[in-house]
């Protein structure tokens, strides 16, 4: 499940381009009517404009990820799109007092105009977010990416959900995230994390994304 997190400004921009929509099919039908191939009054032609443009929009809106430049200075929002790679610094320590050494840990973000949502994999734990938002601040030019998230402990014999959050500031024009985060079960921590792909899809674990991360490397 996905909550949908809106400011008044992109819920304006959803308004002005359903009607741009709807009245892009409106001409379409009238051109239609011209030909004779439909013999709709102007009145008729509204329900089926109002009906297909909301279809349409909201394919688009669910579908289309964020994954370019112009694209998203269009819609006005930053890029978070992509595989990230990083490492997460925990206070948790293990059986003997110690502190456990940084993790490598991936992070998978699907953004659309709606939604986002993150996937994260470390070699033996897989979580996804519950909700996300960004959040701007135009005085200070700073993006911070905020998320909480949920992953279930079911090794040594654990049946247990365990709830955390992070906050994450967008960096090095988009391609770096940096932050930490808190889970209800006394942990907490930084995370840094590189862009690695913004096209990639579908990533759905830590060996799939390891994959992906070397295939890149040696694209490029």
């Amino acid at each position: 499940m996905s909550f949908i997190v809106l400011k008044f400004s992109e819920l304006q921009k959803i308004i002005y381009f359903f009607l741009f929509i709807a009245f892009i099919i409106f001409l379409l039908i009238q051109g239609i009517n011209l030909l004779g191939w439909l013999k709709l009054s102007i009145i008729q032609s509204i329900t089926p404009s109002i009906s297909l443009a909301l279809i349409v929009l909201g394919f688009l809106l669910r579908s289309v990820t964020i994954q370019h430049a112009r694209l998203a200075k269009f819609i006005g929002k930053p890029i978070v799109h992509g595989l990230w790679k990083g490492y997460l610094i925990s206070n948790y320590k293990n059986s003997e007092g110690q502190q456990i050494p940084p993790i490598k840990i991936y992070f998978y973000v699907k953004q659309t105009f709606l939604i986002t949502t993150i996937k994260s994999f470390t070699s033996n734990q897989k979580s996804e977010s519950v909700i996300t938002a960004l959040s701007q601040n135009k005085d200070t030019e700073t993006t911070n990416f905020l998320y909480t998230y949920k992953f279930y402990r079911t090794r040594n014999s654990e049946n247990k959900v365990t709830f955390g959050s992070g906050d994450l500031s967008l960096t090095d024009n988009g391609k770096i995230l940096t932050g930490i985060y808190w889970t209800n079960s006394n942990t907490c921590g930084e995370i840094v994390l590189n862009l690695i792909d913004r096209k990639c899809k579908n990533i759905d674990s830590f060996e799939m994304a390891n994959f992906h991360f070397n295939q890149n490397i040696k694209v490029t």
